[in-house]
């Protein structure tokens, strides 16, 4: 196995200048900053496992990505036991080429969106889920022999994803 750490951060910020009503211009900022650091282990703020792939999504024909049966990035089969870090990116950047997440007809995921729920990743964006802290059996994020499947669904056109996995190998 190997040895996993790694960091995440999202950093937004934006304006808003005021410039009626007052008696000089404001300039309003609204921001958010998020790091989070993960050491290599299975407990809380911590990491084994990742899973980066690219992958073209063709019209109609969703495909499921067993959480528990993935290749690491030397290519060993690995089984998340638990997701930190979810980042799905649509690299499709043309209006409605859209991907809805969830919902697997078998043993579908469920700590983002139920047995049945799912969620639309739309063209040239990105959706990102976090669970950092989380530990125990049946806390969190974690999978299961009946929550592991995570369907990417590209509708009626192909679609170029970037998929990012970060977890742990127990649910420590």
């Amino acid at each position: 196995m190997a040895v996993v750490t790694g960091t995440v951060q999202l950093v937004t910020g934006f304006n808003q200048t005021v410039t009626s009503g007052l008696v000089t211009t404001q300039t309003l900022p609204a921001s958010i900053s998020l790091t989070t650091q993960y050491a290599n282990g299975t407990g809380a703020g911590q990491i084994n496992l990742i899973y980066a792939k690219q992958i073209a999504l063709v019209a109609s024909t969703p495909q499921t990505i067993d959480l528990t049966a993935l290749a690491d990035l030397s290519g060993a089969t690995v089984n998340f036991a638990r997701i930190r870090e979810l980042v799905v990116q649509v690299v499709t950047a043309t209006s409605s080429f859209n991907v809805a997440l969830g919902a697997a007809a078998a043993n579908p995921w469920a700590p983002f969106w139920g047995t049945t729920g799912t969620d639309t990743v739309f063209a040239g964006s990105i959706r990102y889920f976090t669970d950092p802290t989380s530990v125990g059996s049946g806390v969190g994020a974690v999978t299961s022999g009946t929550s592991k499947n995570l369907k990417l669904d590209p509708g009626s056109n192909n679609v170029t994803i970037n998929l990012l996995i970060a977890g742990c190998t127990a649910v420590s």
